[in-house]
């Protein structure tokens, strides 16, 4: 080989391990609610109450449109809220939450999205040069993303596990924009997603669709690619058993976590119930996967007296 050509390839070889170490990867999650916002305000899953939508009109394949004027500031025909409810999966340990965006207005310093209402801890803004700028425990950082273009669809995906010193990721289309260490402080049960910085009084331009948000671990080996299917689990709440409805989940496996991600039943269902005595009162996730692999999800209470 070449000697003149060595440093080339190994340069080569550099940029695509980089590239492959900076690749988004969201393999420890799981899919917990999935707002389509494709003509519905309904979460998908069947996990949380449907999103709120203030003078965001649908648009078919498009999603919602925000007209980007602040609700809370003089309500006129711009101003739009699109507002999830309390999302208590980010609560846990680590979470991840992915909206695909596009807008016909480039307007430096206005939101994409943005995590807490009391206390704007983790979220992405559009910056002075049209790039995008971090949101991260309340203070702004640039990031490397190029500049946006106008009327294209992006995937923005932001990543917190709270595991060690913390660490926050924000990627853009799959490549990794930001990365900071630290934990995020802020109150427990902040756990709202919207297209509003309400401390700034200012919100999103554009249109937002597909918002998903993930919780840790609850389904190894369900990548980011795949959908799971809403589960038909009652009653809710339940307190020492579980009965599903569908006779064709018959010798499907199932496993049941709490919030936290930690297994606490699995099996093969060989009946139409689960027996889970003794379980303390909370919130749970029961995953199912069907003989053909299909995967079905729950976000189930237990309250027991």
């Amino acid at each position: 080989m070449n000697n003149m050509m060595k440093p080339l390839h190994l340069l080569a070889f550099l940029l695509f391990t980089t590239s492959i170490l900076q690749a988004q990867d969201l393999s420890n999650f799981q899919v917990v609610a999935n707002y389509t916002l494709i003509d519905t305000d309904e979460d998908a899953m069947g996990n949380y109450e449907p999103i709120e939508l203030v003078n965001a009109p649908y648009q078919g394949a498009d999603g919602v449109f925000s007209y980007g004027g602040y609700l809370f500031d003089i309500v006129d025909f711009d101003s739009t809220l699109i507002e999830t409810p309390n999302l208590d999966i980010l609560d846990t340990t680590s979470f991840a939450f992915q909206v695909e965006f596009k807008t016909d207005s480039l307007v430096p310093n206005k939101p994409i999205i943005v995590a807490g209402g009391l206390w704007r801890y983790l979220g992405a803004h559009v910056n002075t040069d049209n790039s995008i700028r971090a949101l991260h425990n309340g203070s702004y950082h640039d990031t490397s993303s190029d500049p946006l273009n106008l009327n294209q669809w992006y995937t923005l995906t932001l990543i917190h596990d709270s595991e060690g010193d913390g660490n926050s990721q924000i990627y853009l289309d799959g490549t990794m924009i930001f990365e900071m260490a630290g934990q995020l402080n802020r109150p427990k049960g902040d756990t709202e997603i919207s297209n509003t910085h309400f401390g700034q009084g200012n919100a999103h331009r554009g249109w937002w669709r597909n918002l998903k948000v993930y919780g840790p671990g609850m389904a190894s080996g369900l990548s980011d690619q795949q959908q799971a299917e809403p589960l038909d689990a009652f009653p809710n709440p339940f307190c020492s058993e579980i009965h599903l409805s569908d006779p064709a989940l018959l010798g499907s496996s199932y496993s049941l976590y709490d919030m936290q991600g930690k297994l606490i039943k699995q099996g093969v269902l060989e009946q139409l119930s689960l027996e889970v005595p003794n379980s303390p009162n909370g919130t749970y996730l029961l995953q199912v996967i069907s003989p053909d692999q299909k995967t079905y999800i729950k976000k189930i209470q237990a309250v027991c007296k």
